[in-house]
């Protein structure tokens, strides 16, 4: 008898421990369930919501953006200055001003916030509706590839004159440090353009920027004295590529 009451409180213990351990995992199992069909209910949703500014349409959402980059050191937006910047855009011919709008430059997508749910969510919008947004006091511009010149995509107009503009494709990649625990991080891998007379200049060192240029001497010397350190690697390659611009387009009107 004594051995049989034993067992059976072996046999109700441990099927308690089962019931502690089994509901838990039904319980997240139902939560996830119905997490899964709000959020699909969700996306069903917003492919017909519209994202209102002061009660004008500006665009009609296509699907939800996901993040997705988890353990990753770093992100896959453009670096900016200014911390919850907002946008300024002109979409379909129609100007709005303070949107929400983040720009992940690592898939060239365009995001805004969507306001119909209670949930932070970033909504892709059709870039190729874009005239142009000026998003961290940086102007930025559709290009569409229309002569095979330079690709479909958003790039930064860095510099315009009559005769010059300076495009800078901003972009990142995926890198993954040395080692076998190596962190896999964003690291920035921009491309700068110069549009001019005899079409677009891909612009790598001081060579190419001369090229651009028409290998003009004073350019040259200005280079020269200012002793510009032309490498796309250098931070403050923009800055000196638009000192010199400026200066080429003086030289212009003398």
């Amino acid at each position: 008898m004594i051995l049989e009451n034993f067992s059976n409180s072996r046999i109700r213990t441990y099927a308690l421990v089962v019931c502690m351990l089994f509901i838990p995992c039904l319980m997240g199992y139902a939560q996830e369930s119905r997490r899964t069909t709000i959020q699909a209910s969700r996306i069903t949703n917003v492919e017909r919501d519209y994202y209102s500014v002061d009660g004008n349409e500006l665009l009609k959402y296509g699907k939800l953006y996901y993040y997705g980059y988890p353990r990753v050191k770093g992100n896959q937006f453009l670096d900016m200055e200014k911390k919850n910047d907002k946008a300024s855009i002109v979409f379909k011919d129609q100007f709005f001003d303070e949107i929400d709008l983040r720009y992940d430059v690592y898939n060239d997508l365009i995001l805004v916030r969507e306001t119909e749910h209670a949930d932070i969510n970033y909504l892709i919008i059709d870039a190729g509706h874009i005239t142009s947004f000026i998003l961290d006091g940086r102007k930025f511009i559709y290009h569409s590839d229309v002569d095979g010149a330079l690709e479909s995509g958003t790039y930064e107009l860095a510099f315009e004159s009559s005769r010059l503009k300076l495009l800078i494709k901003r972009k990142k990649r995926l890198i993954k440090d040395k080692g076998m625990y190596g962190q896999i991080r964003f690291e920035n891998d921009d491309d700068y353009f110069l549009i001019g007379p005899h079409g677009p200049t891909t612009l790598k060192s001081i060579k190419d920027v001369l090229k651009g240029l028409g290998d003009n001497k004073e350019i040259m010397a200005f280079i020269k004295r200012n002793r510009y350190k032309f490498n796309k690697k250098e931070q403050e390659f923009a800055k000196s590529l638009v000192s010199v611009l400026n200066y080429y387009e003086s030289l212009q009107k003398q």
